[in-house]
């Protein structure tokens, strides 16, 4: 028997108002966007996918853990070099 689905939270969310839902890692942009500038931000990345992208990378590198990258880089270089790959 199915049930019914709840409201999306764009329709009704806190106190039953629309609510707009980020996730942190954009959330956590706003700060150095506001300070630097959506230009400064725009710069890295391509020219599709602007800005930066975290990545936690683990595994046989010597260097593991979180990462932020441009959009955009190579996995290749992303192992390779910041990874420091064995």
């Amino acid at each position: 028997m199915p049930s019914p689905r709840p409201p999306f939270p764009a329709i009704k969310g806190l106190f039953g108002k629309p609510t707009n839902i980020n996730n942190v890692e954009t959330l956590a942009n706003i700060p150095v966007i506001m300070t630097r500038g959506g230009d400064w931000f725009a710069s890295m990345g391509t020219e599709k996918s602007k800005g930066t992208k975290v990545f936690a990378i683990a595994g046989k590198i010597a260097n593991a853990g979180l990462i932020e990258i441009p959009m955009g880089m190579p996995l290749r270089k992303i192992v390779e070099e910041i990874g420091a790959a064995f």
